[in-house]
């Protein structure tokens, strides 16, 4: 009988600790869709009917671009979450195709592409068009973002006086979503971050 305890007391705690591991690792949940030295793709199927994709890179062995369209009209003082409403440019890139996107990145990297993810969205659907919130790219922040769903003075909508913006930040070995302050443009604003 001390045996059977003395090993259900060794054992536990192991069988325990990776009961713990596998509840607590968020991929658990996920099914992988694609991986390579570096980068993964997972999906998971949600309860609502939808699906939720998971992206996972390691910055030591992959790296992450911005690219846009030309600049059509700089859009001057139209920028609405850059230090404040009014105080910042709000450019019109002319929109890009997909394919042209991809020949793009085809002649930089060759087939050296994991994914290409449009992480930012417009409301206008025209030749060239507005991002709808900042960006920074290589230490500049080229746009201040101009959509009116968001916390601006007068938004389409009042629900969205309440809604609090994140920022994504990235460099070559980390990459975090941090608070975003639209009337000093922290973290945006900060020397040490060159793309966001």
């Amino acid at each position: 009988m001390n045996v059977v305890i003395n090993l259900l007391l060794f054992l536990l705690p192991i069988l325990s600790s990776l009961l713990i591991a596998q509840a607590s690792n968020p991929l658990s949940s996920y099914q992988p869709l694609q991986a390579i030295d570096g980068a993964a793709l997972y999906k998971k199927e949600l309860t609502n009917g939808n699906e939720a994709y998971l992206q996972v890179i390691d910055l030591r062995k992959m790296q992450i671009d911005q690219i846009t369209g030309e600049v059509d009209n700089m859009g001057l003082n139209e920028g609405k979450y850059y230090k404040g409403e009014g105080g910042h440019y709000s450019p019109f890139f002319k929109n890009k195709l997909f394919s042209e996107v991809t020949d793009e990145y085809k002649k930089l990297y060759a087939n050296n592409v994991f994914s290409m993810i449009n992480c930012s969205f417009f409301e206008q659907y025209q030749s060239s068009t507005q991002l709808s919130f900042p960006i920074k790219l290589n230490g500049v922040v080229i746009s201040g973002g101009n959509s009116p769903y968001g916390p601006i003075k007068q938004p389409k909508d009042k629900y969205y006086s309440n809604i609090h913006l994140k920022a994504l930040v990235w460099n070559s070995k980390q990459a975090y979503i941090t608070d975003y302050n639209q009337v000093s443009g922290s973290p945006l604003n900060q020397n040490a971050v060159k793309n966001a």
